[in-house]
């Protein structure tokens, strides 16, 4: 949700003052959040406390006005009814995205999108739009391709996601309907490779600048995992505490990897039990070739921070480096270093700490079998085996080795 805010932010102070490039600057003195973050927020709080959709939106919308509601929505919300009124304008999918991050089901996640659409939106394209934005948020979190995606979303709901982003800066036209909003948020996201661009292109498609980097921003932050540290502080020091409270409340209930530090990517500091080790001097030199596509790298660049006893590694990258510490006692095992090659990226050199513990007897071959794995299980999230004969590192031992290994979490890779 957090790149949800970001990209309204963010696209607030072009949504009246359109730019067709994408070299802008990312805050000004009137970048601010619009009702897309308020509202945006009260679904997750709805989430959060399982509270009625109708009410909380009301509350919300209330609570924090002149924040550019739509007409309709405005008028709806000084009334005293809580009844739809048929709406198809992209605000029933620009508050959906808190739907994909709470959700371990398809189904389920259908179902609430739904739910919080028709209490204001129950046009047939007002609860498409809700339900396309929050079943490609949950996709991008599951690790699915950006290919799959595509082919889910336009046979599912029928929007055409092969137009380029030049032709939509062409049109650069002003369409605050969901069918006219959300198939332009998931280009501007299937057509970048970072947060960052996914922004970029959002906002350079103009028309309703705000929603659609809204929108884009939140399926980006599924996939990428990664958000920018100066990005973060720039939503906190924004959003009232009260909002930001939500925001905090939300990401730790439902595990999304925010932390206080400020960044989704695991970085020395997020110990868990002990600090890091320094790696000693002399280190045991494998031999291990592999090759990663640029979108494995992504995913291995994000590191494992260790959030329970069960998680027995910490492991950041920093400068095409990646370091494998144990949690519980931050005593240093591996270090690889990674070079950019044709098509991804390929392990330049790899080392062990041949002093610690269960490592010093290994053979090098076995050594690089478990950085293999930790690489595949705990990174890049694969069904793998722990390596092994069967004996020395089964049951326990491998639990005790490997630790949880996030078995409830896979992707397509």
């Amino acid at each position: 949700m957090l790149g949800a805010i970001a990209g309204d932010i963010i696209g607030s102070a072009y949504e009246w003052n359109n730019t067709t490039t994408t070299k802008f600057k990312l805050f000004t003195s009137s970048s601010t959040y619009t009702d897309d973050t308020v509202l945006s927020i009260a679904v997750a709080d709805c989430l959060l406390d399982k509270a009625d959709y109708a009410i909380t939106l009301k509350q919300y919308g209330r609570q924090y006005p002149n924040r550019g509601y739509g007409g309709k929505f405005k008028e709806w919300l000084d009334s005293d009814s809580l009844a739809p009124y048929n709406s198809y304008g992209n605000g029933s999918a620009m508050r959906a995205i808190p739907i994909g991050f709470a959700f371990d089901n398809i189904m389920d996640v259908l179902r609430e999108a739904t739910k919080s659409a028709e209490v204001t939106h129950n046009h047939p394209e007002g609860i498409k739009g809700a339900r396309a934005v929050a079943v490609a948020t949950f996709m991008a979190r599951k690790w699915d391709s950006k290919e799959h995606i595509k082919k889910f979303i336009e046979l599912s709901y029928g929007y055409n996601l092969s137009q380029s982003l030049d032709d939509l800066r062409l049109s650069n036209k002003f369409d605050e309907t969901c069918q006219g909003t959300v198939p332009k948020a998931m280009i501007a996201f299937l057509e970048s490779r970072s947060y960052i661009e996914t922004i970029r292109n959002a906002v350079s498609i103009g028309g309703d600048s705000d929603t659609i980097a809204c929108i884009a921003g939140g399926i980006a932050q599924a996939y990428y995992k990664v958000l920018p540290e100066y990005i973060v502080q720039k939503v906190k020091d924004t959003l009232p505490f009260a909002l930001w409270d939500v925001v905090d409340a939300f990401n730790y209930k439902y595990n999304i990897g925010f932390t206080e530090r400020g960044t989704l990517r695991a970085t020395k500091a997020d110990y868990f039990m002990a600090p890091p080790q320094q790696f000693p001097s002399e280190m045991k030199q494998l031999k291990i070739e592999a090759v990663y596509t640029t979108e494995e790298y992504d995913h291995i660049m994000i590191g494992l921070i260790p959030m329970a006893m069960e998680d027995k590694w910490h492991i950041y990258w920093k400068d095409d480096w990646v370091y494998f510490h144990r949690s519980w006692t931050g005593h240093p095992v591996f270090e690889v270093n990674f070079e950019k090659t044709q098509g991804g990226y390929k392990i330049k050199e790899a080392s062990v700490n041949r002093e610690l513990g269960p490592f010093n007897d290994l053979e090098n071959e076995e050594d690089n079998q478990m950085l293999r794995f930790l690489i595949d299980r705990l990174l890049l999230c694969k069904k793998c085996e722990v390596p092994g004969d069967g004996s020395g590192m089964a049951g326990l031992q491998a639990f005790h080795e490997v630790g949880w290994a996030r078995g409830n979490r896979e992707n397509t890779f």
